[in-house]
């Protein structure tokens, strides 16, 4: 597939939902182990919000939020690091904030970044897996 043709599909998917909110439960799988998430969509758009990337807290993982950025960002380089303050600040607005302080249980999707986070640009998958997707059209 192209990237032009994946870019569309991701959109197309995204656009199911109303953000901010959580997707539908996925599969994920982090070190060998498998979870059952929801990854969580910002509303919010970064630069011209033309590229989605996965975002995972480190003390979260698997779970993650799928944010739309600027395309012609280097992913690895400053500008997106550069907006990590402005991204983190969205999902805290959008989804509330873990006070600092907080040592009680964590309540996903609230912003707990205080350990760092990693990234990588999302695919269609995920956002939705086509299976998930066949069920939604068949039952609206």
């Amino acid at each position: 597939m192209s990237p032009a043709m994946a870019n569309r599909d991701i959109r197309a998917r995204a656009k199911l939902f109303k953000a901010p909110c959580l997707l539908p439960r996925r599969k994920c799988t982090l070190w060998t182990k498998p979870y059952m998430v929801r990854p969580a969509l910002v509303k919010r758009h970064f630069g011209n919000g033309l590229r989605l990337l996965g975002l995972s807290p480190i003390m979260h993982r698997p779970n993650y939020y799928l944010v739309w950025v600027d395309n012609r960002w280097d992913i690895d380089g400053d500008e997106l690091r550069d907006a990590l303050d402005s991204i983190w600040e969205a999902i805290g607005d959008e989804f509330g904030s873990r006070p600092a302080d907080d040592q009680g249980t964590y309540r996903w999707p609230e912003e707990d970044s205080g350990d760092g986070c990693h990234w990588w640009e999302a695919t269609a998958e995920d956002v939705l897996f086509k299976r998930v997707l066949s069920k939604m059209r068949t039952t609206a």
